[in-house]
């Protein structure tokens, strides 16, 4: 099956995912500024409210139409995770003194409506989302437990996390594709048929319960450095680039590019390589990148002559260089400061001659592409002077200016980022007095 793009929710499922998002856009905030939450109940709500989104608007087929469950829906999907919870807490029951009568109706019976539940796409969404609350609610709720007894983990604690993982498989492929799950598959089965692998591949091996127990109660596996860092940084940087473009930065960013490089040879592309530099240095996300800087740069450049596919790869290739200027990097220069140890902040630094190189380089590129097909720049009637645009806009360099200066005084990314979005509300509540 392939995964398929997200479903257009409708009637209470869009104000209920708009809740959610909020809610947890507020955690993010709360967490990284005033809040200091344990690690088990951050990563843990993290997770659980990806999971539960990622269930509800992406569908398990490919162009299956989304449709709001039905009471048979819910009362299945109800009556399946009840089944399954039953049988999970019990599984260390099971396991010193046998099965009994209920033990066996709950087999039954959950595998009964499994198959009921095939055709029912509505059902299997509340049933995944049901059993993320389960899975990621013991986590949070036994962590301590959890971590006494590492190493020693209980059947009940193995099938917890054996629902989780294929949770966890279920929601990439959605979301992802088929490609991260084959992965993921693949590793788990290496990591127990390590004997059969030929030559050096080859490894002793590990039982089905240490991969299962190790993948989700570890900080190696589901709640991992990728987890961690998604959770702690790039989310609440995601948070700041919305906040950054919602309240004008964006479109001043644009502008001031404009002002600057719209009458030169080949303007427009100059514009596109400057303005996603900028605002790509402040959002983190190529994509975030295109979709704001794209809309506006690549249909001036084909306007001033600029081949279609050459506007689109101008566009494309700032962008991406966007994400490794600082002081917002993407989530990789997260991870390398996560694994290495390296303070951000120096990672920051030396990021940023390469990135000014590669910007340049493209630059470059653009002029001697406007030169050689004869492109002119913008004409004067459709530009405005620098310094209007400044006089306009200075306020929205505040965020950014405030961003680095915490950022060099030693304070953690995710602080500075909610100094900054702090910064932004307060400069958007002065400006509109």
């Amino acid at each position: 099956m392939k995964s398929g793009r997200a479903s257009q929710l409708s009637g209470g499922w869009k104000p209920f995912y708009q809740a959610v998002a909020v809610g947890l856009a507020l955690f993010a905030i709360w967490s990284a500024g005033p809040g200091i939450p344990e690690e088990n109940f951050h990563l843990g709500t993290f997770t659980l409210v990806m999971w539960v989104l990622s269930f509800l608007v992406f569908p398990g087929r490919k162009g299956t139409p989304w449709r709001a469950p039905g009471m048979a829906d819910w009362g299945l999907a109800a009556l399946l995770v009840a089944f399954l919870a039953f049988a999970v807490y019990r599984a260390e029951g099971v396991s010193e003194a046998g099965a009994g009568a209920a033990d066996w109706a709950a087999w039954i019976g959950s595998l009964a409506l499994g198959v009921a539940l095939i055709r029912r796409p509505g059902a299997v969404n509340l049933t995944l989302m049901g059993l993320t609350c389960l899975c990621l609610g013991y986590f949070v709720q036994n962590y301590l437990e959890l971590q006494d007894r590492t190493g020693a983990w209980n059947q009940t604690d193995f099938w917890m996390a054996a629902i989780a993982i294929a949770l966890a498989i279920e929601a990439a492929r959605r979301g992802l594709g088929l490609w991260i799950p084959a992965i993921t598959v693949f590793a788990l089965l290496f990591a127990h048929f390590g004997p059969y692998f030929p030559g050096q591949l080859s490894h002793r091996g590990s039982t089905i319960h240490q991969i299962v127990n190790y993948t989700f109660y570890s900080q190696e596996g589901i709640f991992g450095v990728m987890t961690s860092v998604m959770a702690t940084y790039v989310l609440i940087f995601i948070y700041l680039g919305a906040f950054m473009n919602t309240s004008g930065m964006g479109q001043f960013f644009i502008d001031m590019p404009m002002a600057l490089a719209g009458r030169t040879v080949g303007g427009p592309a100059k514009v596109a390589v400057i303005a996603s530099a900028i605002f790509g240095s402040i959002s983190g996300s190529s994509i975030a990148n295109i979709v704001s800087t794209g809309t506006f740069t690549i249909p001036l450049m084909k306007k001033v002559g600029f081949r279609p596919h050459v506007a689109g790869a101008v566009e494309n290739s700032a962008s991406l260089g966007g994400q490794l200027l600082p002081p917002v990097m993407g989530s990789g220069a997260f991870v390398m400061a996560e694994i290495t140890g390296v303070p951000y902040v120096k990672i920051m630094a030396i990021a940023a001659v390469p990135a000014f190189l590669y910007l340049l380089s493209i630059g470059i590129i653009v002029h001697m592409e406007a030169k050689k097909h004869g492109i002119q720049g913008m004409s004067e009637d459709e530009l405005t002077r620098p310094r209007d645009v400044f006089a306009a806009g200075w306020f929205h360099l505040l965020p950014l200016f405030i961003l680095l200066a915490f950022l060099i005084a030693g304070f953690s990314p995710d602080w500075c980022a909610a100094m900054a979005i702090l910064s932004i509300l307060l400069i958007n509540w002065i400006t509109s007095v």
